[in-house]
């Protein structure tokens, strides 16, 4: 029995070649691309958003102590609608000076005092 010739090198760079392309090919086809392509699209997004949410903690940072610091420049004038609309809420009088600055704890007790007076009035006057 004759033994085939062998092939050129070329010849068989080639086959290797086809046989190489086509056993990445069916282990591609075999896995699940898609959800390694959304499993890195998701983690991708989620690092960004991390990012961002870390650079925008100073900021956030910086808002609430704003906010906290302008919070005696506008107590104020806001005192007296705060003091109307307690007055009204539980029919007893209370001074806008109760609430002109957070800091005053002194003057917020008569307003403690009436309220809990209106409130309980309130729970009588609903129960008889």
């Amino acid at each position: 029995m004759d033994e085939l010739p062998e092939a050129p090198i070329e010849e068989q760079y080639k086959q290797i070649g086809e046989q190489a392309t086509a056993g990445a090919l069916e282990a591609l086809i075999k896995s699940d691309v898609s959800k390694a392509v959304a499993t890195a699209i998701a983690e991708l997004f989620g690092k960004l958003i991390g990012v961002a949410v870390a650079g925008m903690s100073p900021v956030g940072i910086g808002l609430a102590k704003g906010i906290a610091q302008s919070e005696d420049l506008v107590a104020p004038a806001l005192a007296e609608i705060a003091a109307t609309a307690v007055s009204d809420m539980f029919g007893v009088e209370v001074s806008p000076s109760a609430f002109s600055s957070r800091s005053n704890r002194g003057g917020r007790n008569s307003a403690a005092d009436a309220l809990g007076a209106g409130f309980l009035n309130s729970i009588k006057g609903a129960g008889g």
